[in-house]
């Protein structure tokens, strides 16, 4: 059995079990999957210079100064960096 969660406004408590899938649209710096170590990650981006490696990803980003925005987010929104 899979459980399917996603990342996003997640407070990592008990819900994190070993067969869980964890999806995030970016892997930035990768401090957020940082946070959820053993599990399953996915996500659309994948920032090859970040300290962690999703298990899936849709596209590698080579370069570091690339910012994605998505279709979801506003074009004049401020860029939001994990918390380190």
């Amino acid at each position: 059995m899979f459980i399917i969660i996603l990342i996003y406004k997640l407070k990592y408590t008990d819900l994190i079990y070993p067969n869980t899938l964890v999806v995030d649209d970016i892997c930035d710096s990768g401090e957020t999957l940082k946070k959820v170590p053993g599990v399953y990650t996915a996500t659309l981006h994948y920032k090859k210079s970040a300290i962690v490696k999703p298990t899936l990803y849709a596209k590698l980003i080579e370069t570091e100064d690339n910012w994605v925005i998505y279709p979801w987010e506003r074009y004049d929104s401020a860029p939001v960096r994990d918390n380190t």
